[in-house]
């Protein structure tokens, strides 16, 4: 291919490519670290890229930083490059990213917030007596930001209005992330800005102030409640996570079919009913792209189930196990776990396991007999699917091989197969066993079939 020639007889390459052409360029690279790879090509991208496209991607700053807000409120040019926000609260010691070779290290210093009480609630303000309108003017100019999330209002609680306002000039935003930021019930009325957000991806309300605020007066009959309005106005929504009251879930009646990931936090009330249960199942009925879920129905006996799958097994899922009724959990598959002593709490507290999904399960071969007592704490289970078990059990000698079996299926005496990978093939095999009337054990290697229990 004849490469393409200039008006001044030279080749058309990426480096004499006009300033506006490679900053356009650039300005399709979201990450930081492709940019800093791409940096390394030449001094002249590397002058490009540091600082002005680098530092100016992810922004994780709390409220106090006043020079960054006015350095983003004056360089209207550097600011059209964020893509994220997080507006953190002073409390959170996570570390804060902000541009800094542009911004003198002495003007960066963050300024004190003192006490103020809003409706009785002790919030954060600036020293200044109007809090940050520069925060205001720089996110405006946030014209490719594409996340932004929002913890908490210490510091620019007064602002709710004017932020959201602001947030609705970046087209580009498609994931929406807020907690308790709101200090004042009255900032978010039905005509908010807040509302008349569209085109999300991903929407997060979370706190116990989301499940009130945007609802119709009780006498506003004609009035669309502005959350239903607000999930319409964004069809392409794939994530929604909510908090709302058990009696009054509000979101059923919007449609978002391309929703894959739907995580609802409810809050108890006095009149709590199994009605919402039905309004829900509904919603879920009519949107079956959904595969992520996370609900806790009202009707205890809803909270049944039979199988749960792609669990990473933590603390934190341990937590929310016990809450469920696992009275008909038979079949569990789990991606990975914290240790021995985490699958012995499953185990505690879901004994009517019948089937463990459990990858590279028994891979050590000196933790083979702690794996096996860990087995025998499930007092059902018929098979372990997708461990390393048998790998490490067919490179034992045939006396050893015989004697660890035996003692497996003595400890675990309903267990009837163990599946694994046969590497040649790329086929699950079973290792279906088979006991003897007079106490023997022996076992077959037969490929794995769909529903073999």
């Amino acid at each position: 291919m004849i490469p393409e020639i200039s008006h001044s007889g030279e080749p058309q390459t990426l480096q004499n490519l006009p300033f506006d052409m490679k900053d356009q360029i650039l300005s399709l690279l979201d990450s930081p670290r492709d940019l800093f790879s791409f940096s390394l090509s030449s001094k002249e991208w590397a002058s490009l890229i540091v600082p002005a496209h680098i530092e100016y991607r992810e922004i994780r700053i709390r409220a106090n930083r006043l020079a960054v807000w006015k350095h983003l409120a004056k360089r209207t040019d550097l600011a059209k490059n964020i893509r994220s926000l997080w507006l953190m609260s002073s409390k959170n010691e996570t570390k804060e990213v902000f541009p800094r070779t542009l911004v003198p290290a002495f003007a960066a210093e963050a300024v004190t917030i003192r006490p103020m009480l809003v409706d009785g609630v002790a919030v954060g303000q600036l020293q200044n007596k109007r809090p940050l309108p520069e925060m205001v003017k720089a996110i405006r100019n946030f014209r490719s930001l594409r996340g932004f999330m929002w913890t908490a209002c210490d510091g620019h609680g007064e602002l709710v209005e004017e932020i959201f306002e602001a947030l609705g000039h970046c087209r580009a935003l498609a994931a929406l992330r807020l907690g308790d930021v709101i200090v004042n019930r009255d900032y978010l009325g039905p005509s908010a800005s807040l509302w008349k957000l569209s085109n999300l991806t991903e929407l997060v309300l979370s706190g116990k102030q989301w499940p009130t605020l945007g609802c119709p007066d009780e006498d506003g009959e004609d009035i669309e409640d502005s959350l239903v309005s607000m999930l319409n106005l964004s069809p392409n929504l794939k994530s929604l996570t909510l908090t709302y009251f058990r009696s009054h879930p509000r979101f059923p009646s919007s449609s978002l079919q391309n929703l894959s990931k739907l995580h609802l936090l409810n809050i108890p009330g006095l009149d709590d009913t199994p009605v919402a249960d039905s309004l829900i199942l509904h919603f879920l009925q009519t949107h079956p792209a959904i595969e992520d879920l996370k609900w806790y129905p009202v009707n205890e006996r809803m909270r049944k189930m039979e199988c749960v799958s792609q669990i990473s097994l933590g603390s934190n899922t341990i937590q929310l196990m016990g809450q469920i009724d696992a009275s008909r959990l038979e079949e569990v598959h789990l991606w990975r776990y914290d240790g021995l002593e985490a699958i012995k709490k499953l185990a505690e507290l879901c004994p009517s396991i019948r089937t463990l999904l459990i990858p590279n399960f028994g891979l050590s071969y000196t933790e083979l007999s702690d794996c096996v007592e860990c087995l025998a704490h499930f007092p059902n289970l018929e098979a372990v699917l997708e461990s390393s078990l048998w790998l490490a059990i067919r490179y034992m000698r045939a006396e050893e091989r015989t004697g660890f079996i035996e003692r497996l299926l003595t400890l675990c005496p309903k267990l009837k197969r163990i599946s694994h990978l046969v590497s040649l093939t790329n086929m699950v095999h079973d290792i279906v066993f088979e006991r003897s009337v007079m106490g023997g054990v022996t076992w077959r290697d037969v490929p794995s079939e769909e529903d073999w229990i």
